[in-house]
């Protein structure tokens, strides 16, 4: 059955609130929050099924138990990552570079609004990449 999981040590200040507020509801009445949270999840798994766009990441499948979604690996990881990788080396991101990535990114919410998809956590951490610019040379290509 599918209930909160805690996030453990050294977790964010909001997660530990959310996990404890979901454990709450748990506590409360777990066939309901549980129900919910199926439907939540299997409404969640049919829309990303249907997401087929080369700058959107691609589920793969799905682990039932504990519930696991899978997707393709991104090589670079998040945007974050990598632009805390630049700051810190002292590099400069070039005009082109920081255009290709905000058109991939309105690429992509572009097909997820024609979806009638509006998505509501864009941030640098939720951007994987592929390929990006080495702050300590060519671009890195995997």
């Amino acid at each position: 059955m599918l209930e909160p999981v805690n996030p453990g040590p050294g977790a964010r200040p909001s997660a530990v609130a959310a996990f404890k507020a979901a454990a709450d509801k748990w506590r409360r009445d777990a066939l309901e929050f549980a129900s919910r949270a199926y439907c939540t999840s299997r409404q969640e798994l049919n829309l990303l099924s249907r997401l087929k766009h080369s700058n959107i990441v691609c589920l793969i499948g799905v682990c039932v138990s504990p519930l696991s979604l899978i997707f393709e690996l991104a090589p670079l990881g998040a945007l974050n990552q990598l632009l805390a990788s630049h700051r810190k080396s002292g590099a400069r991101l070039g005009l082109s570079v920081l255009r290709d990535s905000a058109v991939q990114v309105a690429k992509a919410l572009e097909y997820l609004h024609s979806a009638h998809i509006i998505y509501r956590d864009l941030k640098s951490e939720n951007v994987l990449v592929w390929r990006f610019p080495s702050p300590f040379g060519p671009q890195t290509d995997v």
